[in-house]
């Protein structure tokens, strides 16, 4: 006992460095070769271009055009329509004029040289016709400009017309210059946008009222050059500067947009089996008959089944179509669950009789399968505003088709989680997105093809940036219960257990999508990005590090085999 005690002693030692050692929790390394690929992502979040200003290159021709003088107003005529009644004897015609004018609040403006008296006895009259009476009565004439009436007399007029013609005389001679003004080219180079959705905004800008020639054809044109992305400007000086500044306006750099998604996939299903067999063999003999008779279970005619000891007359029944089970005499009652090896579950079997003779043979099969799935996805992608950005992960089903000659063949169709996103970006802190999810999910076969369930959801929302929003309703509950048996009997109670199989079974199946959209900002100053190098040599170095500390030698020849990256 006393050389045992230091033994026992010992084995504790052991034991207790075995669980002290066993406790120390080993710290978990991150591959270097999936490290340093999660670091490049990390540092590759992309920028959004900055804005830089463009200078307009315009070809000078060689001749200049004429100077374009002023511009010209157009003569409006509107009068009031109000009734009035008015009488006057001997009155000076200025100040009956101005009472007209008090009498509908209108502005007027008298010239010098009207003069003279005038009687008049209106009842209920239209103000226009009023005043025109007044002033033809009295040889005078009016003209409208804007909201104010001038009155005035014919000599005045003269001067209006002379001064009417100068008007046109110069506004003709600005459409000749106009006219006359050579064509200026100059070719843009597009930086951020596209050149050929661009040229169909700026010809729907110069079909607006631009330069057009005496036939009303528009004298500027723009063209777009697809292979290096520049518009072909010509126009006169005036609209070519026009079309620069809103060149200038619509070609600026869009912000990028970083949409990561987090996408849940949730599946869980119950499923439930239960089934009986029994059968066996019995036999019997009247006193008063020689011969032997038995019951068995019902047989193919494809081989023979054991045949009772004694049996008298007959021949042996044919091999059981529901299986011989293991008394080799076959079941009556073959309502089994469907377990396999693989599925599991649980039998049991029961027999009772003597072989040769009366045998009765129960087997009892059940299955309850309770499974449950969680896949976790983290989708990222970046794309430019008001631009759409697609991720999708599934799978492709062959099917069988026949064609046009009766031929079968094999094509694919896609079962896929797809997420498509259109952000907009407003006043740089919210985000309008438009979103669109599709899930499909495989249902039950027919001939031998998976039907594809599918679900869609499409919606439009704004949130801030940076914030995460949430997806859900995508939800499926599948049920399916059934029970096959002997007809009548499988309906007798408590005894119908004996003679039918019960199965159903219960999936639900979620998909919840979270996404969180970020605005990328512009480059900083003095930003840099590390290499696919450095940062190998900087998890080579923290490897060699943590091996130091650990109090190990760092060992070059574990490391990972840098492969050279494609130029």
């Amino acid at each position: 006992m006393r050389k045992a005690i230091p033994i026992l002693c010992v084995v504790a030692v052991w034991i207790a460095l075995g669980l002290l050692g066993g406790c120390r929790q080993t710290e978990e390394t991150e591959d270097p070769f999936f490290q340093k690929w999660r670091m490049m992502s990390e540092q590759s979040q992309g920028h959004s271009p900055s804005y830089r200003e463009r200078e307009l290159d315009i070809q000078e021709p060689i001749e200049q055009a004429p100077e374009i003088i002023g511009d010209v107003e157009e003569v409006q005529e509107n009068l009031p329509t109000r009734l009035i009644s008015i009488t006057m004897r001997d009155a000076d015609i200025r100040a009956v004029i101005q009472s007209l004018a008090k009498h509908v609040n209108q502005s007027v403006m008298i010239s010098p040289n009207v003069a003279g008296t005038v009687t008049v006895q209106i009842n209920s009259k239209p103000w226009d016709q009023v005043f025109k009476g007044i002033l033809r009565t009295n040889g005078l004439t009016y003209a409208v400009d804007g909201d104010i009436i001038r009155v005035m007399t014919l000599e005045d007029l003269n001067t209006d017309i002379s001064l009417a013609q100068a008007l046109e005389a110069q506004r003709q001679h600005n459409y000749d210059a106009l006219q006359s003004e050579p064509l200026l080219t100059s070719v843009v180079e597009i930086e951020y946008g596209d050149a050929v959705t661009l040229q169909e905004t700026l010809q729907a800008y110069l079909q607006a009222g631009m330069d057009v020639d005496e036939e009303g054809t528009i004298r500027s044109s723009v063209q777009a050059d697809a292979d290096n992305n520049a518009l072909i400007l010509q126009a006169v000086r005036s609209d070519m500067e026009k079309l620069f500044r809103l060149i200038d306006k619509l070609d600026r750099p869009r912000a990028q947009v970083k949409i990561q998604a987090f996408i849940v996939e949730m599946t869980d299903g119950l499923a439930r089996d239960l089934g009986v067999q029994w059968g066996g063999t019995y036999s019997y003999q009247q006193p008063y008959d020689e011969d032997k008779h038995y019951f068995s279970a019902g047989g193919s005619n494809d081989g023979t089944m054991n045949e009772p000891q004694g049996a008298i007359g007959g021949s042996s029944p044919n091999t059981a179509i529901s299986g011989s089970g293991n008394s080799g005499q076959g079941f009556i009652s073959n309502f089994p669950a469907l377990i396999t090896s693989t599925t599991g579950g649980m039998a049991l079997n029961y027999m009772f009789g003597t072989i040769g003779a009366d045998i009765l043979e129960v087997q009892l099969t059940a299955l309850e399968n309770d499974d449950k799935v969680k896949i976790l996805s983290s989708p990222s992608i970046t794309t430019l505003d008001n631009q759409p950005a697609s991720m999708s992960n599934g799978q492709e089903i062959p099917f069988v088709t026949l064609d046009d000659s009766g031929e079968t063949k094999i094509e694919f169709k896609e079962a896929v989680l797809k997420l498509d996103i259109e952000p907009h970006i407003i006043d740089g802190e919210y985000i309008r997105m438009h979103i669109s999810v599709q899930n499909d999910s495989l249902g039950e076969q027919v001939n031998n093809n998976y039907i594809i369930n599918t679900s869609t959801t499409d919606t439009t929302l704004i949130c801030r940036n940076n914030e995460t929003v949430i997806i859900s309703g995508l939800t499926l509950r599948t049920e399916r219960s059934g029970e096959s048996g002997v007809p009548a009997l499988m309906d007798v109670p408590m005894l119908g257990w004996l003679f039918k199989r019960q199965y159903g079974d219960t999936e639900n199946r979620e998909v919840l999508i979270f996404i969180t959209p970020s605005i990328l900002g512009e480059w900083r100053p003095g930003e840099v990005q590390m290499s696919l190098e450095e940062i190998e040599a900087e998890i080579e170095a923290e490897r060699m590090r943590l091996e130091e500390e650990q109090g190990g030698e760092p060992n070059p020849e574990q490391t990972d085999e840098i492969m050279p990256l494609d130029n």
